[in-house]
């Protein structure tokens, strides 16, 4: 790749240490980048190979040297995007099952992307993801023509049969093109923190909350807009001795930006207040449309108080690494009965909100008086998950006994399917098992044992109780590791787009969508070691 090696060597020793050291280090960037592993990981251009910064650098480092040009970068990207699908494809060999997360995106050359993301727990309860691929969709978005797509991505990943669960956002297409799957055997699992935005954008939409939220974004953009005001505004703070905070804006597509434009205007409350009464910035005019009295700004605080845990439970329903197909019910049950509850001293405008939100969220995740006989997989997953087994947060027994029962009859029917994993082992009875145990105790049955153990403290992992006990459940355990790996959200594959947007660039809009595919998967799934 570069000089001769006794040339290079004697080079290398004509420098001091500290030259060494330098020289080695910005060998290996150099090498990093030329192998394309830079270009993946930090989302370069292409092209980057063709600046004339890096040729005068490689120049400076070895004139010798032949800089590729973009075309071989591009090919070795290409090689190692192959590279990495076969490794992915043959992991998923020794998958018994997968959940699986998608989302839609159009990039600013109006190119549309559907991306899939693969989840599934290991043999060490441990829950991993992979990206299996982000590529372009040539047709419109019909649910008949997304469901044919997703079907050619699990064909073409050998998934038959192993995908026990698509989580996906609430779009109508998305969630026909889903249920059409569920003929073989596919679950179906709307995301559940956008479920929480619609419910929210609901509330939000109310004229009272609405028109709070419209002047509070008029004031930021009144700051946002205005250099002078903005530069006023970060004096003001400095003189008061408080942090040069910046304004937010809120976006109508994620409510919890609403409670950041809130809780930032409360926070520099008083530069606002100084700003805006010096008339060399705002007109008495423009002052006067855009003032808040006291009660708009007790308005605002009570508002982010009531957005604040919904926000939590958003963030801990995004989570990745975690369990959270469990978290559903109990995070929404408690958001109902008790960050919600009404309290009769309470004013109009928290009565509202938090009447508004119960109802929507009550009605949308079926909670409560709106429970339905029918279980779904958030119920199923509550009772695999110890941390829920009890069921506490379910409106009636006669619903316990319903996600018993279907928990039962998948796990019987798991039993016909497959064999029990060669590295679970049922525990063999004891001795004193043969001897001592009365014949009631023979009868029961494996199901019936695990429910008999108590539940455990929310803050601990549910997989680490499984890595410990999994020989003493085999079969329970079978169904645990399929269930619980179903993510309550399409983040991770919302994610993938946000690594979309920055590399399809204003820059880079013409990068071809092959090329684009191959660098978003490399760069999702840099952290694969092959």
């Amino acid at each position: 790749m570069f000089l001769q090696l006794p040339v290079l060597v004697l080079r290398v020793q004509r420098l001091t240490i500290v030259q060494q050291k330098r020289f080695v280090l910005l060998t290996k960037i150099v090498v990093n980048l030329l192998r394309s592993n830079m270009i993946c990981e930090d989302m370069l251009p292409i092209n980057t190979v063709e600046h004339s910064g890096f040729k005068n650098l490689m120049n400076i480092m070895e004139p010798s040297y032949n800089v590729p040009c973009r075309k071989t970068i591009t090919t070795r990207i290409q090689g190692q995007y192959n590279e990495k699908v076969n490794y992915i494809k043959e992991k998923s060999m020794t998958i018994n099952s997968v959940s699986l997360s998608t989302d839609c995106w159009t990039s600013r050359n109006v190119d549309s992307y559907i991306t899939v993301t693969g989840h599934f727990i290991n043999n060490f309860w441990q829950l991993e993801s992979f990206n299996i691929c982000t590529k372009e969709i040539t047709h419109s978005h019909t649910s008949e023509n997304l469901f044919e797509t997703i079907q050619s991505v699990i064909i073409e990943w050998k998934l038959d049969n192993k995908v026990q669960c698509i989580s996906y956002d609430n779009a109508a297409n998305i969630t026909l093109a889903v249920k059409m799957m569920s003929l073989d055997g596919i679950i179906s699992n709307p995301c559940a923190t956008h479920t929480l935005q619609l419910c929210i954008k609901k509330t939000l939409d109310i004229q009272i909350f609405s028109s709070l939220i419209k002047r509070a974004s008029s004031i930021v953009s009144a700051f946002k807009h205005s250099y002078k005001r903005s530069n006023a505004l970060e004096n003001v703070l400095e003189q008061l001795g408080k942090p040069k905070l910046s304004l937010i804006q809120s976006c109508p597509t994620r409510w919890n930006s609403t409670m950041f434009m809130l809780e930032r205007l409360l926070a520099i409350r008083q530069g606002i207040v100084t700003v805006m009464a010096d008339r060399t910035h705002f007109t008495r005019q423009q002052a006067k449309k855009l003032e808040f009295i006291e009660e708009d700004w007790d308005h605002c605080n009570i508002l982010c108080n009531l957005l604040k845990p919904i926000h939590l439970a958003t963030t801990v329903l995004c989570a990745d690494k975690k369990v959270t197909i469990s978290l559903i019910r109990p995070i929404i049950h408690s958001l109902i009965f008790k960050h919600l509850k009404i309290d009769e001293n309470e004013n109009s405008l928290m009565t509202n909100f938090k009447t508004t939100v119960s109802q929507e969220l009550s009605v949308r995740f079926e909670i409560g008086e709106n429970s339905l006989e029918e279980v779904n997989i958030a119920q199923i997953s509550c009772l695999l998950d110890h941390r829920y087994k009890n069921l506490n947060f379910e409106y009636s027994d006669s619903i316990k006994k319903n996600i018993k029962e279907k928990v039962r009859s998948k796990i019987l029917n798991l039993c016909r399917q497959s064999d029990i994993p060669n590295n679970v082992i049922p525990i063999q009875p004891t001795a004193l098992d043969t001897l001592l145990r009365n014949d009631s105790e023979e009868n029961i049955d494996e199901f019936t044992t695990y429910l008999l153990e108590p539940q455990i403290n929310h803050n601990l992992d549910p997989n680490n109780w499984w890595l410990q006990d999994e020989k003493q459940y085999p079969r329970v355990a079978l169904l645990a590791k399929q269930i619980l790996s179903v993510p309550a959200s399409s983040a991770s594959s919302e994610r993938v787009f946000s690594t979309a947007g920055n590399i399809i660039t204003s820059k880079r809009s013409r990068l071809d969508p092959m090329n684009a595919s191959a660098l978003i998967f490399l760069h999702q799934n840099k952290k694969l070691k092959m």
